[in-house]
């Protein structure tokens, strides 16, 4: 019975370590825009920024979440919006394109964000 338990326990450390190292080999990195959920699924601000008094991306992004809603980040070109779980984080990026690391859970759609940066820009030749 003792062999059975010490088989047991390594067993889950086995299994704790293997997970732990799955997650650092998912980590990915996402490039879009710091938007606020409501005009993520707009596709723009457009429509909130004159409701929001808001002169510019940032300042819609903002009032928007202060209103209710949550930081996520708008990948564009895959038409995509991704939940960012790090909300205080994501404040000092809003309405900025930016590159997003961390862990993604599909279950849920979040980004378990564990650095946020702002995306180099790409010129043309």
């Amino acid at each position: 019975m003792r062999h059975l338990l010490i088989l047991l326990v390594a067993f889950l450390i086995l299994l704790s370590t293997g997970a732990g190292a799955q997650d650092a080999r998912d980590t990915t990195t996402f490039v879009g825009e710091v938007m606020d959920n409501m005009c993520a699924s707009n596709g723009s601000h457009a429509s909130m920024m004159d409701k929001m008094h808001a002169k510019n991306a940032k300042e819609c992004a903002q009032e928007c979440v202060h209103a209710g809603g949550r930081y996520v980040l708008y990948a564009r070109s895959a038409a995509a919006i991704y939940e960012l779980n790090d909300q205080t984080r994501s404040e000092a990026f809003a309405g900025q394109i930016v590159a997003v690391t961390g862990n993604y859970d599909a279950a849920t759609k979040m980004i378990h964000v564990t650095n946020i940066a702002i995306a180099p820009v790409t010129r043309p030749n």
